[in-house]
C-alpha cells in the first residue's frame, strides 16, 4: 500500500507499512479506532481513508446491523513517510466537466441548508 499526499505544500510518501488497521464490519468499528488511537500513542504514522459510511457509526442510532463490501476504515501504519522529492511521470488529466447545472434551485439549496444547521444546532445528528 503506498500513499502519497501534500501536507504544508511538501510531498509526504507514505510506502510498505508496519500493518494495516481495517474494517468492513460496523460492530468491530470502535475497536478499530482504539487500533488507531493506540498506533498513534506508539509514535506510528497513518495515512489511509475513512469512508463515508463510517460516519454512521458515532452515532448509535444510525448504525446499521450490516457488513459492507468495502471498508469503513482502511489505514495503514507507518513508521514515518519519505519526505524526500518525488518526481512522478504523469499526464495531465484529459477528463473535463462540461455544461454542469444543478438540480436545486439556489434559494432552496440555502433553505435546505438552513434546514440541516437548525438539525445540528438542536444536536440532532
Amino acid at each position: 500500500m503506498k500513499i502519497l499526499i501534500q501536507f504544508e505544500k511538501k510531498p509526504l510518501l507514505f510506502r510498505d507499512p508496519e500493518f494495516i488497521i481495517s474494517c468492513s464490519d460496523p460492530s468491530s468499528f470502535s475497536a478499530c479506532f482504539n487500533d488507531i488511537e493506540n498506533a498513534l500513542k506508539k509514535g506510528y504514522y497513518l495515512a489511509g481513508f475513512v469512508s463515508y459510511e463510517a460516519g454512521y457509526c458515532f452515532e448509535e442510532r444510525l448504525v446499521e446491523n450490516k457488513i459492507y463490501d468495502f471498508p469503513l476504515i482502511h489505514m495503514g501504519v507507518y513508521k514515518a513517510p519519505s519526505r524526500n522529492k518525488i518526481n512522478i511521470n504523469t499526464k495531465p488529466c484529459q477528463n473535463r466537466l462540461k455544461a454542469l447545472r444543478l438540480n436545486i434551485s439556489q434559494l432552496d439549496y440555502f433553505s435546505d441548508i438552513n434546514t440541516i444547521r437548525d438539525y445540528i444546532a438542536k444536536g440532532d445528528v
